[in-house]
């Protein structure tokens, strides 16, 4: 049986600027979502890693990455490498906006998430994904 090695490529200069852009996305969803939860903003952008975070915990680091995702316009590749996802990569963010979406279905739950992304888009300035 043979063993792959992924090699990580090297980020160009020009990438590693987009990146830190869409970070400055990413922690106005946490500051946003961090107070409602009782979490510190620092906890919600820390990956997980490989345990189980308190429920509150991942709520909001779940919530923060869907709305840097759905209304800050960050996509789930870049979501995956600044956040270093370090489990499933891409994959664990595609099933973090599934369980969200899932969950929206609950008109409660439904009526916070459009209220957190009214707070972000003032957090932002109402200017989207920062150009």
């Amino acid at each position: 049986m043979t063993r792959r090695v992924f090699l990580r490529r090297r980020r160009s200069r020009k990438r590693q600027a987009h990146l830190a852009r869409l970070r400055l996305v990413l922690e106005a969803a946490a500051r946003v979502t961090a107070p409602h939860f009782m979490v510190p903003t620092e906890i919600v952008l820390q990956p997980a890693g490989h345990r189980r975070p308190p429920n509150a915990e991942a709520l909001a680091r779940r919530l923060a990455y869907y709305i840097a995702h759905t209304s800050g316009q960050v996509p789930m590749k870049a979501l995956s490498e600044i956040t270093g996802h370090p489990y499933r990569g891409k994959r664990g963010v595609s099933d973090i906006m599934r369980r969200m979406e899932d969950a929206r279905d609950d008109l409660d739950f439904d009526a916070l998430v459009t209220r957190l992304e009214e707070n972000f888009q003032a957090e932002l300035g109402g200017a989207g994904a920062l150009s």
